[in-house]
């Protein structure tokens, strides 16, 4: 296994991805047709079903949302039905990444707005960095035009903790064919880690997560949702050790469109407790700040009970 604190989050295909067949199908024949289309679709057959009772939303996830957020339980039950909505359209833009041709992706890119394109420039000017985001909105396109639009021909790296799906391998090499040479790194030995940083350090974008709990690796106490909470911290750990800036941005997602926001930049240097602490910090400010803006885009609201252990920061 890794050193310890040396795992960084995963990168996985989807939050919740649907276990019923015919829904499978579905999404797969529409993640084929033009971005604002399959949405608009999916939009339409998720209140068709809505309407007909087939997708209720979950009365313990809206508790867990209303006692996290301080909502009332009526407004968390509504929060819950839309985040059932995000679900579905977070893995249908998973499988646009395999299944629309790469013209048809450059056109999807369209529907993607980036702001802050003098951090993002700033970002993709750094021999190394590291791409931060969250569990949240239908990132996948905005992922992609990221990439492409400010990293092209970049190595880029996308960690994980466990066997990629064939969906994943097929996202992968569409992405090769815009411009984007992606690849997943398992670390699962230490000498795996060592050529993360090794990779890192030469120049290699670093995709990751950092909205997970204390088991994926050293984790910070820190306060989520107006509580005492551990997340995982690795991401600052690589960091420091690959001489690295953590770009942390979040999507927000529409039926028409996506916007990429850059939330700040963490630079840790030389690391000490305090500033792991410090790192810890911002990017729970980070978490609370999108979740609290978009809470039913927030894919985690399931995994919420596994974020309450506390962990030291050492």
């Amino acid at each position: 296994m890794p050193p310890p604190g040396s795992h960084s989050a995963p990168l996985h295909l989807a939050a919740r991805e649907p276990q019923n067949v015919s829904t499978r199908q579905t999404l797969e024949h529409l993640s084929r047709l033009p971005f604002r289309v399959r949405r608009s679709l999916l939009l339409v057959g998720f209140h068709i079903g809505r309407r007909f009772g087939y997708l209720a939303a979950s009365p313990a996830e809206a508790l867990r949302i209303s006692v996290a957020l301080h909502i009332p339980l009526k407004n968390a039950l509504k929060i819950a039905g839309e985040a059932m909505f995000h679900d579905l359209m977070f893995a249908v833009e998973w499988l646009a990444l395999k299944n629309r041709t790469p013209a048809g992706l450059f056109r999807d890119a369209r529907a993607v707005r980036i702001t802050d394109h003098e951090i993002v420039q700033w970002a993709s000017e750094q021999k190394a960095v590291i791409l931060a985001t969250l569990h949240m909105a239908s990132y996948a396109t905005s992922l992609a035009k990221l990439l492409y639009a400010h990293f092209p021909g970049r190595q880029v790296v996308i960690v994980r903790s466990k066997s990629i799906t064939e969906d994943e391998r097929q996202a992968l090499a569409k992405l090769a064919m815009i411009g984007v040479q992606a690849e997943y790194l398992f670390l699962d030995r230490p000498e795996t880690f060592l050529d993360l940083v090794r990779l890192v350090k030469r120049g290699a974008v670093l995709v990751t997560l950092v909205d997970l709990p204390h088991e994926y690796g050293r984790s910070c106490e820190v306060d989520l949702f107006w509580q005492r909470a551990s997340i995982a911290i690795g991401v600052a750990d690589l960091s420091a050790l690959c001489g690295a800036p953590i770009v942390l941005f979040r999507t927000v997602s529409k039926v028409l469109g996506d916007e990429i926001i850059v939330d700040s930049v963490i630079e840790i240097g030389v690391m000490t407790a305090a500033k792991r602490q410090n790192a810890a910090d911002t990017i729970a400010r980070f978490i609370n700040a999108a979740v609290r803006a978009a809470p039913a885009q927030w894919h985690m609201w399931d995994r919420l009970p596994e974020y309450s252990v506390p962990a030291p920061c050492a």
